[in-house]
């Protein structure tokens, strides 16, 4: 299977596949900057530059309260209503043990993907609240008409 950010194709040949979790030990959460954007072999659409970052927040950012910085492992253990809320900029190193996976096999290659559970607010005049961080969405599990959500949300 391939894997182009959100982007997954069928493989063209059959192939083993083994998946190993491995549970994250640390998880820091630190200002890094924010990325610039370049044109990839001069070309639209440009693409973030992670190595090319500014020390500088370039968008605006939402008003309301933000996770300090530090150890954010606490957070990240299921997916619930407790959240790392960041800004642009922002970044969340998480370290993993791999000690727990197994060694390859021959002729095999190793993969990592993030399994993630998470929500994002712009700034867009059609998002509910667009210059505050809060109201955070309410657990997936809950369904309630609109009107209700807003009301539960500023509580």
């Amino acid at each position: 299977m391939s894997l182009d950010d959100d982007d997954a194709r069928e493989p063209t040949k059959p192939f083993a596949l083994r998946v190993t979790e491995l549970a994250p030990k640390s998880a820091d959460l630190h200002w890094r900057g924010s990325a610039k954007w370049d044109l990839v072999e001069g070309k639209w659409p440009s693409e973030p530059n992670y190595a090319n970052a500014t020390p500088e927040a370039i968008y605006d950012l939402h008003v309301g309260d933000y996770t300090r910085y530090g150890d954010v492992l606490p957070l990240l253990g299921e997916a619930d209503d407790e959240y790392v809320v960041f800004h642009h900029g922002d970044e969340v190193s998480i370290a993993f043990d791999a000690a727990g996976a197994p060694p390859l096999a021959e002729g095999m290659v190793r993969t990592f993907l993030l399994d993630s559970s998470g929500w994002a607010k712009d700034m867009d005049p059609n998002t509910f609240e667009p210059t505050t961080v809060a109201p955070p969405p309410l657990p997936r599990d809950v369904r309630l008409p609109l009107r209700r959500r807003r009301s539960l949300s500023q509580r």
